[in-house]
């Protein structure tokens, strides 16, 4: 391998994480903060069944143990 390929692999191993690093923490900026979702499952459980009752769709969060846990 020469020295110049050797060199272009050190840069972009090593020095070009740290540019797209700085590069995403510069656009974080310009990203409105958006909400967390603030709904606990009981409630989700009963907007989502109220909506889709028209579509003949629901959901029960007791039916399955690992959603009854949430």
């Amino acid at each position: 391998m020469s020295k110049k390929t050797l060199s272009i692999v050190v840069i972009l191993t090593f020095f070009f994480p740290f540019v797209l690093w700085n590069f995403v923490n510069c656009a974080e900026g310009y990203i409105p903060p958006t909400k967390s979702y603030q709904k606990t499952p009981d409630q989700f459980e009963a907007a989502f069944n109220e909506q889709m009752a028209k579509y003949g769709m629901s959901i029960d969060r007791n039916v399955f143990p690992f959603l009854a846990a949430l």
